[in-house]
């Protein structure tokens, strides 16, 4: 949304909103890590530092090995295919690799989170990018409204009022730890 903003204002080119934009991708990487890593620490229910270390370089590897594949093998796939993949073939063809990817990850112990973000990195690199964001935008709409119903289902008003302490806790933190981190990463 913020890219699409910068363009429409014609100011896309500007150091500051480059600078933006790059603050912005380098927390959709840590919301991601942490994706990744919270999950084994909630389900495990103990904190072991060298078992982090290994998920991570776990993770790295398996990162490392994805995307140099990817980057030379699908994009040239998808270049020798461009003559026989018409829209239907098209989005079936980037809608599987994506979810081959979510198997794949889920399957080495690994957010599914993590699986699509790597997929759809690599996608991004095909000369067909913008046909598969064309493609697959009513997809998103409809499963981003699903997941917005279904997650606000899941919402138990009296819950909050039982753990007022410990979300008014977590929203200080975040208020005050966002910008910190952001003047560290400046």
């Amino acid at each position: 949304i913020i890219v699409k903003t910068f363009e429409f204002l014609g100011i896309g080119e500007k150091k500051s909103s480059q600078l933006t934009i790059g603050t912005l991708i380098f927390e959709d990487l840590a919301a991601i890590l942490m994706m990744v890593i919270l999950p084994t620490l909630v389900i495990s229910k103990s904190f072991s530092g060298q078992e982090l270390f290994s998920k991570m370089f776990y993770i790295a590897v398996f990162l490392l090995l994805w995307f140099t594949g990817g980057i030379f093998f699908i994009p040239s796939l998808y270049k020798k295919l461009k003559n026989y993949l018409s829209g239907e073939t098209l989005i079936v063809v980037s809608l599987g690799l994506c979810f081959l990817m979510v198997v794949i990850t889920v399957k080495a112990n690994i957010s599914a989170a993590l699986g699509a973000f790597v997929m759809g990195s690599i996608l991004s690199g095909t000369m067909q990018k913008e046909s598969i964001v064309k493609l697959t935008k009513p997809i998103k709409d409809f499963f981003g409204a699903i997941f917005f119903v279904s997650v606000g289902m899941l919402v138990d008003p009296s819950l909050l009022i039982h753990y007022l302490p410990q979300i008014l806790l977590i929203t200080l933190t975040i208020i005050v730890a966002k910008p910190l981190a952001a003047i560290i990463g400046y």
